[in-house]
């Protein structure tokens, strides 16, 4: 059943997809490009889960919440500093803009501090195929404040998306497989063999 899930939510991403791409008159190519695009950064962003999940389940996900927000404090900070110091310097902060940039960050901090938890009971794929209903906000906020028109086929392939969720669901979390944990896992997280042991 699990199989099914999976390729019945795939499925409706297809459909997406394709619907997306029958609606891009005129703009084939660069749609196309565009969904490449994006599939490719999902498809990223499910190996980033899969293996944090893997790290939460064997180093703790208190070590793994800590590593992430080091690393992604850099990373963001030096990106803004190199591409962004001169729009973030010269715009004109007023108080809603403030606002809007602390929801945002106390969202992504929300985020990332349940994904631990959300991995270790449900696991990485379960988590990675939830994720595929994101492209239905962006439909649904086009339809309700854009007031844009969209094919029913975007109905079909969220049916389809919801339906695999529930198919991979419904028989609980797959059995797993203990692999041994490389030097390497251990070398750039801490933590060791004995120390996991007692988790």
């Amino acid at each position: 059943l699990h199989v099914a899930g999976v390729v019945t939510s795939v499925t409706g991403l297809v459909v997406l997809v394709a619907t997306d791409l029958s609606n891009a008159k005129g703009q084939g190519v660069a749609s196309l490009g565009g969904d490449m695009l994006t599939l490719c950064a999902a498809f990223l962003y499910g190996v980033s889960n899969i293996l944090q999940e893997d790290l939460a389940r064997n180093l703790g996900w208190q070590k793994v919440l800590a590593n992430l927000g080091q690393a992604g404090a850099v990373i963001a900070g030096g990106q803004c500093l190199l591409l962004e110091s001169e729009a973030v310097a010269s715009y004109r902060w007023e108080a809603l803009d403030i606002g809007l940039v602390a929801i945002f960050v106390v969202s992504l901090f929300l985020l990332y501090s349940l994904v631990p938890k959300v991995l270790l009971g449900s696991g990485a794929t379960f988590l990675n195929l939830n994720l595929l209903t994101a492209d239905f906000w962006a439909v649904l906020f086009g339809v309700t404040v854009l007031e844009n028109t969209v094919s029913a086929m975007y109905g079909v392939a969220f049916v389809l998306t919801i339906s695999g969720l529930l198919i991979y669901h419904v028989p609980g979390e797959p059995k797993r497989v203990e692999a041994r944990r490389s030097r390497t896992t251990y070398a750039l997280f801490g933590g060791g063999p004995d120390e996991i042991v007692g988790r």
